[in-house]
């Protein structure tokens, strides 16, 4: 019960409330399977988020990240990385607690950008870090948040408490082959755990490359996953999801150890793509088109969705 309750939750809400950038709004989605309570219903408030993430920890905890910044047209600007908490599965939850500020990168010294406000592609705000996507890690119980850009920072927001107190903790990101540092950003979906093969228990993340940390060149940028098998000190990268202009995904391990890849594309019109991996999140093969789900309004340029598996008794 507990389970199907949350998880139908958490897809509604990924992929309607934190789609974007939705200035002002809020939502809390909640679903249940009580005789009074048979269809989900939605609260809506006033908030100044610029989008979030959604998870939920070891005890039950149901975690509400998100990302606010100053009453401004670009809300990222003095943006800061705040939580609500649902300990009665989503119910009520909490005031806003501060996790912590982004941090600013030194896109001079680091070779990239130039993030100089001067054109289309090169918004300050891209050399600010901030909110990513969320991992729950179900061996130790510590809850982590990336912090990206176009170019990620080596740093993770850490709780070891079910997300009462957090630490700003270094952690080490290694290159694709490429040459491309990941980006598990907001728009990607939380990690999951793996519970088959040879890599159990490998912490595996949907993530997206930005060629050369360049806004302009999104056409020639593609999905990856990034894992950890050290909970959460260094994360490597896969090999490219076979297709450009592509971002912004979710990923689940079929009950044979498969990981299927859905991905939103950018820049060509069409349905979403899938792909599968046969060695825990490394590879990917069988790219395809789905002949179902559109990316977005038809035809039109894709938009962010989330994936789930829920696992069933029935």
């Amino acid at each position: 019960m507990k389970r199907f309750t949350i998880s139908f939750a958490w897809i509604l809400l990924a992929g309607i409330s934190f789609t974007g950038h939705w200035p002002n709004i809020g939502m809390r989605v909640f679903a249940t399977e009580t005789e009074e309570h048979s269809k989900p219903f939605f609260e809506v408030w006033e908030e100044n988020n610029v989008y979030g993430n959604l998870n939920v920890a070891m005890d039950g905890t149901v975690l509400l990240f998100s990302l606010q910044g100053d009453p401004h047209p670009d809300k990222r600007r003095g943006s800061k990385i705040y939580l609500k908490r649902s300990e009665d599965g989503g119910t009520s939850w909490s005031d806003h607690e501060l996790i912590g500020k982004r941090i600013d990168l030194d896109w001079q010294a680091l070779g990239i950008g130039p993030y100089d406000g001067k054109g289309w592609g090169r918004d300050e705000h891209h050399s600010h870090a901030t909110l990513g996507t969320s991992v729950v890690d179900e061996i130790t119980g510590e809850i982590m948040i990336f912090i990206t850009a176009l170019y990620p920072a080596p740093f993770m927001y850490k709780s070891r408490d079910h997300g009462k107190t957090w630490q700003l903790e270094k952690i080490e990101f290694r290159k694709d082959s490429n040459g491309f540092l990941p980006i598990p950003n907001a728009a990607c979906d939380p990690a999951i755990n793996l519970k088959h093969g040879p890599h159990r228990g490998r912490l595996l993340v949907p993530s997206r490359v930005m060629v050369n940390y360049d806004k302009r060149a999104e056409s020639e940028g593609y999905t990856n996953a990034v894992c950890s098998n050290d909970h959460g000190k260094t994360w490597h990268s896969s090999e490219p999801f076979p297709l450009q202009g592509t971002g912004e995904s979710g990923l689940v391990e079929l009950n044979d150890g498969t990981i299927y890849l859905n991905s939103r594309t950018h820049t060509r019109k069409g349905n979403r793509w899938v792909a599968y991996s046969d060695d825990s999140g490394h590879s990917w093969r069988d790219l395809q088109q789905d002949d179902e789900l559109f990316d977005g309004p038809p035809d039109m340029y894709g938009c962010k969705a989330a994936l789930l598996k829920i696992d069933r008794d029935d």
